[in-house]
């Protein structure tokens, strides 16, 4: 490595280095703390005779289900609809916080959105 791509190395290195400390410093940098952003929670997908729905059966392989606590019930929404015969779809989200918060809802064949049965 020469110098010149030595000293760019160092300096991307210190850069990160402040932008971490920043993080703690600043609340609106996205630093270490976005991490925290993606919600952790369990799900229990069930159809109308009890059976568990599992989301490998109906996502494409290496697929990455995290993001929004709403993707389990676009999922029971997609299934209901197109295997109208597994429908109602049943779904359980449980919000892992410091106070567990659960919350159901209910997909039915033929309707873009799922109700909300937790109220």
């Amino acid at each position: 490595m020469t110098k010149k791509a030595r000293l760019v190395a160092y300096g991307f290195l210190v850069l990160s280095g402040a932008h971490v400390l920043l993080g703690f410093l600043i609340p609106s940098l996205p630093s270490w703390k976005m991490f925290r952003a993606i919600p952790r929670y369990r799900y229990e997908l069930r159809d109308a005779r009890g059976e568990s729905l599992v989301h490998q059966d109906y996502l494409p392989a290496r697929t990455y289900f995290l993001g929004g606590v709403q993707n389990p019930v676009r999922l029971a929404v997609w299934i209901a609809n197109r295997e109208p015969e597994r429908a109602p779809i049943d779904v359980r989200i449980t919000l892992l916080r410091a106070q567990a918060e659960t919350r159901e809802y209910r997909a039915v064949a033929g309707q873009a959105y799922a109700d909300e049965l937790s109220r």
